[in-house]
């Protein structure tokens, strides 16, 4: 049986890779190309990277020059032709390159959180007040209309599981309002009982752990596509961790922070007595050691 259809993205991503796969099995340079092609060495680059849409055209006439199997000129140029068409995502504003147009692909994640509640998690009204800080009033609708997109893939349209991992410390920091921080915390007692969805808690009574560290995500993807990528943001932006040695590292890490965190019958206990605390205006009496 055919291996399904993948995404536009996906497409590009694994076009990008096989093509450098030809090209350095037959030890031709990025230099060569740009000699003998006419072709930037640094558009050549990003295409390899997955980071710039390329046509069948430019695909055809690198396939020639790599000296390509009449299989593989027939499959790459097909691929070539399937990254042409807009998802979801490009339709509102995001390039290829964010944390979203991955997870659009991905069919896992594995996600800590330090300092926010996951995003694929947030209710509307955390959601909201998040934005509200950080972005101009104009824009914050759009943002909630990826939040939800992003959410509706994970709790209806499929196939995404998730497996996250929140630190207490963002459940005790206010975002909006208590009873915007009560709501939440009741989602995600709730949450734990999703079919496609493991959480947990990192208590803030385990000490010192390698989710102080900071927040991470590991993105699986269809089988015979794309390795995983990691991704982590930080205050000057993001990376993407396409490395091998990089993704086992990541995934090193969230094993260790699984095991230090509570179970998920536990979570959701502690995510219902903290939404009490909130509710009851009690979040600033809780001892946390």
């Amino acid at each position: 049986m055919a291996d399904p259809p993948v995404s536009p993205l996906i497409s590009r991503l694994q076009l990008g890779r096989e093509l450098r796969a030809l090209r350095v099995g037959m030890g031709i340079t990025l230099e060569q190309v740009e000699a003998d092609l006419d072709m930037s060495s640094s558009r050549l680059a990003r295409i390899e990277l997955g980071a710039q849409s390329v046509d069948a055209f430019t695909v055809r006439a690198l396939l020639d020059y790599y000296g390509a199997s009449i299989d593989d000129r027939e499959r790459l140029i097909d691929m070539a032709r399937a990254t042409a068409k807009r998802p979801w995502w490009r339709v509102l504003g995001l390039t290829a390159q964010g944390y979203v147009a991955l997870e659009a692909e991905a069919v896992g994640v594995h996600n800590y959180e330090f300092g926010y509640v996951p995003g694929l998690l947030q209710t509307e009204g955390y959601a909201r007040s998040l934005f509200e800080d950080q972005f101009p009033s104009s824009d914050v609708d759009r943002h909630l209309a990826i939040r939800i997109n992003r959410r509706w893939r994970l709790e209806e349209g499929g196939p995404l599981t998730l497996h996250a991992i929140v630190n207490e410390v963002a459940l005790i920091h206010p975002i909006g309002s208590a009873s915007i921080m009560a709501d939440q915390l009741r989602y995600l007692a709730k949450a734990v009982d999703h079919p496609n969805i493991t959480l947990q808690m990192l208590p803030i009574a385990r000490g010192l752990t390698p989710g102080l560290r900071g927040s991470f995500s590991l993105l699986m993807f269809p089988p015979h596509t794309i390795d995983d990528i990691g991704y982590h943001e930080h205050p000057a932006g993001s990376l993407r961790l396409p490395k091998r040695d990089e993704t086992s590292t990541l995934r090193v890490t969230f094993t260790e922070v699984r095991k230090m965190a509570l179970d998920e019958t536990e979570s959701s206990r502690a995510f219902a007595r903290l939404a009490d605390v909130w509710e009851e205006g009690r979040i600033g009496d809780v001892p946390w050691s």
